[in-house]
């Protein structure tokens, strides 16, 4: 077996390697994950929509327009759902496959810009530590736009290197920088139909930076051609163009308008944080890749010090990283997935640390050692809390945590003697135990953190529903739609009192007491006269940060089996 994986050219077992680990560390949580509130459940409803409609143009969420995001996550999700499920099943798994796919691509590129930028042994380790990192791996398991975002701009950034690279080396007839720059303006393009202006963005403040810094640009020739920018052209405008016409030249302004402009002005929808809140938050979702972060940053500076002949690769870095992170710290609505596009980048710098570690001052060793401790720690308390705090497996989570602490002590221990190579493999194993304990076991078996399948569980208990019963709830998660395939009519209380008031046949009322009104009593009062059965749950809504219970009552006619309260 070991010779015949020897006899693999290195580039496939390298490759192979990296596939391997970032499966590893994404499908547990992948398929054991409940479906999540709630940009994943309304991402996974308008993509089984678009399948249950046939339209491939508009972007809907039940009857309202979704003019939050472009159409590219929604077409993958869509075709991975047509492909191995159906819309019908509601299988929260074959939505988040392209995040998966997305998440290898974005590692695989890593890998291929850290080999070009300092060799195969620098792409190994970047691609590895990017594979499993916290917040990549997670994201990779999640049915929305971010890993797909990271897969873009991975290419696009890998497209950068080789086309500069390529400038200093015109006599290589292997570098085809003119490809390259193709694949550049396709992975923009692509970045625009996920996520609008992130990649153009990051890609233009790199070519821009890179340019002044450098005062150099005959090396931009390549991305001049005609070819890139009409495939571009040829990805992004048929859509948009669509788009416009069947919305009457709304998608684009309500887009601006409602999703972009509130993010840039102030802290939308409640996610506002100080600057400076993303670089402390990199030795935790950075992990494990904090640990040769520190070395990395030395080795750049170094490098453009004038201390080694690696000032281009340093420039290639910091170009990519600095100017995005800077606008992601000013930008006042802050999410920690914001600045996974640095994270290629970021991986790579790590890497370079990792392979030069001897030479490095014991101060980087320190340091890196202090971030991967302080991040490991946190994850596992994170861990222990989830189950503590909401009825999870407390003894898995504490078998999880002590593993992954003394996996971490022990790298760290080999990183500070300078055994690099070592440390980076072990703690690689302590993010993939992570992943697994908090993701595929400890985070599932929480029930008290999953409100909307407690509620799905006893609707089903129950046999409350029938395939003409309507479902009217104030308790207005999109997970909820999701999971009953997009029945619930979502309502306030004074809505559900004007619904109330109206002749229907039978009728399940949820009803969520923290979202109670001035009309609750008088709702409420209402249900319990008319109900025929009545059942609640209880739990912890995390979109909200509350803790809260919902009623579950049946109008109408019930079954047999119900009693009436």
């Amino acid at each position: 077996m070991r010779q015949a994986l020897t006899a693999l050219p290195g580039w496939l077992r390298d490759t192979g390697l990296i596939t391997l680990l970032a499966v590893a560390a994404i499908l547990p949580g992948l398929l054991t994950m409940p479906v999540l509130d709630r940009d994943e459940a309304r991402y996974a409803q308008s993509s089984a929509q678009m399948l249950e409609t046939g339209n491939p143009v508009e972007i809907r969420f039940q009857d309202a327009p979704r003019h939050r995001k472009p159409v590219g996550i929604y077409w993958l999700q869509a075709a991975s759902t047509g492909l191995i499920s159906s819309a019908e099943a509601r299988e929260i798994a074959s939505y988040r496959l392209p995040s998966l796919a997305a998440a290898i691509v974005a590692a695989l590129a890593t890998w291929g810009a850290g080999c070009a930028l300092a060799g195969r042994r620098t792409g190994l380790i970047a691609g590895a530590l990017l594979a499993v990192s916290v917040l990549l791996a997670s994201e990779g398991a999640i049915a929305k736009t971010d890993a797909a975002l990271a897969a873009a701009c991975a290419l696009a950034f890998l497209s950068l290197v080789k086309v500069r690279l390529a400038a200093d080396t015109p006599e290589d007839a292997g570098a085809r920088p003119g490809f390259w720059a193709v694949t550049g303006w396709a992975a923009i393009a692509a970045g625009i139909l996920i996520k609008g202006p992130v990649a153009p963005l990051a890609m233009g403040s790199a070519v821009l930076v890179l340019t002044l810094w450098e005062r150099r640009w005959d090396w931009w020739r390549h991305y001049l051609g005609w070819r890139g920018p009409a495939l571009a052209a040829a990805i992004v405008l048929p859509w948009l163009v669509a788009i416009q016409i069947a919305t009457g030249g709304e998608f684009l302004a309500s887009w601006f308008g409602n999703d972009l402009a509130p993010k840039l002005v102030s802290g939308h929808e409640g996610h506002g944080a100080p600057p400076g809140s993303h670089t402390l938050l990199l030795g935790l979702l950075l992990f494990p890749a904090s640990l040769a972060l520190p070395a990395g940053l030395y080795r750049a500076g170094a490098a453009l010090a004038g201390r080694s002949g690696d000032a281009l690769p340093a420039r290639l870095l910091l170009v990519w990283t600095v100017p995005l992170l800077i606008f992601f710290e000013l930008l006042p609505t802050k999410l920690p997935h914001y600045p996974l596009p640095l994270y290629p980048a970021l991986a790579v710098l790590a890497a370079w640390g990792a392979v030069s570690l001897p030479a490095q001052p014991v101060w980087t060793r320190f340091a890196g050692a202090a971030l991967a401790l302080v991040g490991a720690a946190v994850l596992s308390l994170l861990m222990g809390a989830l189950a503590i705090g909401f009825d999870g497996p407390v003894s898995a989570a504490l078998l999880f945590a002590l593993t992954v602490m003394a996996l971490a002590a022990g790298a760290t221990t080999l990183w500070i003697n300078a055994h690099a190579i070592s440390a980076i493999a072990v703690l690689i194993a302590a993010a993939l135990v992570w992943h697994t304990g908090a993701r595929a076991i400890v985070a599932p078996q929480s029930e008290g953190l999953f409100l909307t399948q407690a509620v799905e569980r006893e609707l089903e208990a129950h046999a409350l529903l029938g395939p003409d019963t309507v479902i009217l709830s104030t308790y207005t998660e999109p997970s909820l739609v999701f999971a009953l395939e997009g029945r619930p009519q979502l309502l306030d209380t004074a809505g559900l009192q004007a619904a109330l008031a109206r002749p229907a046949p039978d009728r399940v009322v949820l009803f969520d007491t923290s979202r109670a009104g001035p009309e609750a009593d008088a709702v409420l009062a209402t249900l319990e006269a008319r109900a025929c059965a009545r059942h609640g749950v209880e739990g912890f809504n995390y979109s909200r940060g509350t803790h809260t219970s919902v009623f579950i009552f049946r109008l109408g006619s019930c079954p047999p089996s119900e009693d009436t309260p």
